[in-house]
């Protein structure tokens, strides 16, 4: 039995930290003579989404305005954004302590072992019948986010029984490394999107083009990441998208789990979806959050004609009480010291 878990920015911003665009932008010291930042700080809430919207950005007169004469300084702008945006998220780190005591020992084991209990019964019930048709379950996890906290909880954790008692049933859960498809705080973090119909090209340079474009960019690097991510995507049996929105600067990965959905039907993807509203008096509110990640995905399908996949391999989690850790999170200042 093999289980990834993909993890993004939700993780974090579950455990305190503050780690949006929008938290970035209004809590780091600009440099006046960036023009980027000139027009993101006209409307930060518009540029929450970052990625996407500096795609968008490239199409428009007022990119050819600013940067048309001389794209080296667009280069320019953009490097030093990532650059500031890499020692913020390292603020952000250092601005927390992390204790590890028997409960948080006892907390983050229990996660591994009951990742289905947010999930209805029947679908729990199938996902535990998988785990434990098989002696070892492998536990893998790929970080979206460029901050380690993920891996400092996850990464030492060391093999451990998981039992059945009512069937006489046990497994052993080993946990594999942490990895990193968009680099990391202090090696190569991504900023892009997905391919070249989201930016325009015409606009940019080829050295642009090399960094903005994710699937580029990381082929740059060279480290081979890619087919690591995509050889474990295709050997797991249960894939779990915790804290991401599943959007479309990331396409190239939801194309791949969908094609790893219709490739067996045996193949189950759980998705989060957490909604501050969220009731579980009302049956509307999870059928409307069900149809929202459904919604989502088909935009990634092909052949529409495969819709059946997310009628019995689609779980969605409403809320989810796993990967909650923030009881064990305190803070060493009340703000990140970059912004002066």
């Amino acid at each position: 039995m093999n289980l990834t878990f993909l993890v993004g920015n939700g993780f974090d911003i579950a455990n305190g930290l503050p780690t949006r665009y929008v938290d970035f932008f209004n809590g780091f010291q600009h440099n006046p003579d960036n023009k980027l930042y000139e027009i993101i700080d006209n409307d930060v809430e518009k540029w929450s989404d970052f990625e996407i919207n500096l795609g968008e950005f490239t199409k428009t007169d007022k990119f050819k305005l600013l940067y048309e004469q001389n794209n080296k300084n667009f280069n320019t702008d953009i490097n030093e954004i990532i650059s500031n945006l890499n020692d913020y998220l390292i603020e952000c780190e250092d601005s927390v302590n992390f204790h590890e005591s028997d409960d948080f020992l006892e907390k983050r084991n229990d996660d591994l072992m009951n990742f289905t209990r947010d999930l209805k019964p029947i679908q729990s019930q199938k996902i535990d019948d998988l785990i434990f048709s098989s002696n070892v379950t492998n536990v893998n996890f790929v970080n979206f986010n460029f901050t380690t906290l993920l891996d400092k909880i996850f990464d030492d954790i060391s093999d451990f029984p998981v039992v059945d008692n009512a069937n006489e049933k046990k497994t052993i859960f080993k946990i594999g490394s942490v990895v990193h498809p968009h680099g990391e705080i202090q090696l190569y973090p991504l900023i892009g999107v997905n391919d070249e119909s989201q930016i325009e090209i015409s606009e940019l340079d080829e050295l642009a083009k090399k960094i903005l474009i994710k699937p580029v960019a990381v082929e740059n690097i060279g480290n081979g990441i890619v087919q690591k991510i995509e050889n474990g995507i295709n050997r797991s049996d249960v894939i779990y998208i915790f804290g991401m929105s599943l959007g479309e600067t990331d396409k190239i990965w939801w194309e791949k789990i969908l094609h790893w959905m219709i490739e067996d039907k045996k193949h189950i993807l759980i998705v989060s979806n957490y909604s501050p509203d969220f009731s579980y008096v009302n049956l509307m509110d999870m059928l409307v959050n069900e149809g929202e990640i459904k919604s989502k995905l088909i935009r990634y399908l092909s052949d529409k004609s495969n819709e059946d996949i997310f009628d019995n391999q689609l779980f969605v989690v409403n809320n989810p009480s796993i990967f909650e850790y923030k009881k064990y999170i305190q803070k060493k200042k009340d703000e990140i010291s970059v912004k002066d």
